[in-house]
């Protein structure tokens, strides 16, 4: 049985060994799986929400930056600031730290 540590490194061990289950009709399998397709549609559903509250966000300094001149920006826009911010944290910290010195 693997640890919870191994499944988190390769979660695809967990779908195998449901496949295999599954494949022998073991009497829990029906069970697992049903547990393991809530959670993912849990999860899809969440980086749903967690994607549309960082776009109301974005859009609400947006409009914040231009007086109101500009609302919204296209979704696109918005997952390529988020995934910038996520790969370079140093870069957009320093960047704010810019900007607060700006506004002084």
């Amino acid at each position: 049985t693997p640890s919870a540590e191994v499944l988190a490194a390769k979660p695809n061990l967990l779908l195998e060994m449901l496949s295999l289950l599954c494949a022998l009709r073991h009497p829990r399998a029906e069970i697992m799986r049903a547990v393991v397709e809530e959670g993912m549609t849990r999860a899809a559903q969440n980086d749903k929400m967690q994607e549309r509250v960082t776009q109301q966000g974005i859009n609400m300094a947006v409009s914040q930056a231009t007086q109101g001149q500009v609302t919204a920006l296209p979704p696109e826009v918005s997952k390529a600031a988020t995934d910038f911010i996520r790969q370079n944290p140093d870069q957009v910290m320093e960047l704010m730290r810019l900007a607060t010195q700006l506004r002084k």
